[in-house]
């Protein structure tokens, strides 16, 4: 009969053994590659052709959920900063209401849930745009940056207030379920039936957003002031909604940090029929024609 040869030290077994991974061992030397000590129980992981004890193999090459700090056991979501958690979180906490990311402790820091019902994360809520004057100086780094592409908002003159869900939202209309975070105000002035002048009176958006998102918001609401002031009345909702999200778009792609990423995603990502789709079809266009050649087609109809 061969002698039997033990995979661990390479000498004869001439007593009691035990035979893993197609291999025969002395009951001692078959040992984790994580703490060294010898296998005894049945049941054992691996990885590549190395045995783990269970809780040495979670351990080591385990995910843990970035919320309850756990291994994750079963299905998980990674959220688009690359936090992963356990599934069963997110019916347990708010999305943050800039970035996404689950208002917690473990993720955030936890957060702050504002009066009109906004959850924001403490991560957000660090650059939080509250005052008109944090405003007007972020305003105008907007207006400055959309000039140098030909959207010049400068000449024209307006009010600019922070404020809660309800101050953007239209009559009759449930503040919670707005997709706007922004609304400009308008008004043309007639005599006999004649326009006479045109100007924006307000641009309300939401206080307490995060100075990166409040950004882009900005970009947006400019872009209608744009059209307005240059007379471009009756574009289809999808085509106006879509050409100022592409503005917000480009501010974000100016602005370049992880957080303006995550905002350039959820504009290409999102399913609202206006401000999702109609975005898509402006960006087609944009890169097809590129965006001097799109603005005027936009200024003479011909778009």
């Amino acid at each position: 009969m061969p002698m039997i040869i033990c995979a661990g030290c390479g000498r004869p077994i001439m007593g009691q053994y035990g035979q893993a991974l197609g291999q025969t061992w002395h009951p001692g030397c078959f040992r984790c590659a994580g703490c060294g000590e010898p296998i005894t129980q049945a049941q054992f992981a691996t990885e590549g052709d190395a045995p783990y004890h269970t809780p040495c193999h979670q351990e080591r090459f385990g995910m843990r959920c970035a919320v309850c700090g756990g291994f994750i056991a079963g299905r998980y979501i990674t959220d688009a900063w690359g936090n992963s958690y356990c599934a069963r979180h997110q019916d347990e906490y708010p999305p943050c209401r800039a970035c996404q990311r689950l208002v917690c402790q473990g993720v955030t820091g936890g957060g702050v849930r504002y009066n009109d019902g906004r959850v924001y994360c403490r991560l957000c809520r660090a650059t939080a745009i509250d005052t008109p004057a944090q405003a007007r100086a972020i305003t105008q780094r907007v207006q400055a940056q959309m000039a140098r592409y030909g959207v010049d908002t400068r000449p024209y003159s307006f009010g600019l207030e922070m404020v809660p869900l309800s101050g953007i939202a239209e009559p009759g209309e449930d503040p919670a379920r707005i997709h706007r975070r922004g609304r400009a105000e308008t008004e043309i002035r007639t005599v006999n039936g004649q326009e006479t002048e045109r100007r924006v009176r307000v641009i309300r958006l939401l206080g307490g957003m995060p100075e990166t998102l409040f950004a882009g918001v900005m970009a947006h609401e400019l872009g209608h002031v744009w059209l307005f002031m240059h007379r471009v009345d009756g574009l289809a909702p999808p085509l106006e909604e879509g050409l100022c999200n592409l503005f917000a778009y480009l501010t974000y792609q100016e602005i370049g940090t992880p957080e303006a990423h995550i905002h350039i995603r959820h504009i290409e990502e999102d399913p609202h029929p206006i401000y999702g789709a109609g975005f898509r079809q402006v960006w087609q266009r944009y890169q097809q024609m590129g965006l001097a050649p799109l603005l005027r087609a936009v200024l003479t109809g011909t778009v």
